[in-house]
């Protein structure tokens, strides 16, 4: 049982603990991936099968992670990469930026950062898995334990919130 359990730490600690990094921050990622592997560990006879290893490992990551910030007494700065999702912002090739769009884009990734830190738990996770992990709704709701339409709501208000917050700082981002 100690082989199986230190591969299946090999073979997804990677994940875990970049899921922990996105969703709680780098200060409590290593902190939680421990947790996270200690209740695998103490879980590990009642995984059913019924879905991937991976599936059921990132639910009990996202869980953790989850419950994490609501305990949190301060709200952790998470780090997003702008521009995984074009469809939120498009423009400003990079190619072509002067300093100027440079510093706006600086600016519209501080404030994107800041947003992303403000989303309650869930819409965070769901956002998270679906944008920059590219979940489909239906792995997301079976990680998160809740139906495909709270999944696809959550991931809906939290576009909104951002693109809401972001549209009161530049007005030509917040309509898209």
């Amino acid at each position: 049982m100690a082989d199986d359990f230190e591969k299946l730490v090999e073979d997804h600690g990677t994940m875990v603990y970049n899921l922990c990094c996105k969703l709680s921050g780098l200060e409590s990622a290593e902190e939680l991936t421990q947790e996270v592997f200690l209740k695998i560990f103490q879980s590990l006879g009642t995984f059913r099968g019924e879905s991937k290893i991976s599936t059921w490992i990132y639910r009990i990551t996202a869980n953790t992670c989850m419950e994490h910030l609501r305990k949190s007494k301060f709200r952790k700065f998470i780090s997003f990469d702008l521009f995984s999702n074009p469809e939120e912002i498009e423009s400003f090739p990079a190619k072509t930026r002067t300093p100027e769009e440079e510093l706006q884009m600086n600016e519209l990734q501080s404030i994107y950062e800041s947003s992303m830190d403000m989303l309650p738990p869930k819409q965070k996770t769901a956002y998270y898995l679906f944008t920059l992990e590219n979940l489909s709704h239906k792995e997301i709701a079976e990680i998160m334990q809740c139906s495909v339409a709270s999944v696809e709501s959550s991931v809906f208000r939290a576009r909104q919130s951002l693109r809401k917050t972001i549209a009161k700082h530049y007005p030509e981002y917040g309509g898209r």
